[in-house]
């Protein structure tokens, strides 16, 4: 199998993981994923953004989008885990995109 080319680019960098210094990239085996995607008030999700170039990804009627992801990390370098985020979708750039 192939090696991705964000691998190769990572490889004998290192990671900081809970104070302890791990060699990328890596690895996760078996590693289940959920994502769920809510619609949210884009005009308040906006207040929280820091700075002037994050803007709220829009849906049709002007709302934002809120996501939810949960990943089991059962098998990888770093031990097993279960990683979670709460994240408002986002553009990047000057303007909010169309």
């Amino acid at each position: 199998m192939a090696i991705p080319n964000r691998q190769r680019r990572l490889a004998g960098r290192h990671a900081l993981v809970d104070g302890i210094r791990f060699e990328m990239p890596i690895n996760s085996e078996r590693s289940p994923a959920l994502m769920a995607a809510f619609p949210c008030d884009a005009a308040k999700a906006a207040r929280l953004l820091p700075g002037g170039e994050l803007h709220p990804f829009r849906l049709p009627g002007g709302r934002g989008l809120l996501v939810i992801t949960v990943i089991d990390y059962k098998i990888t370098d770093i031990g097993s885990y279960i990683e979670y985020s709460i994240a408002i979708a986002c553009t990047h750039g000057p303007k909010p995109a169309p």
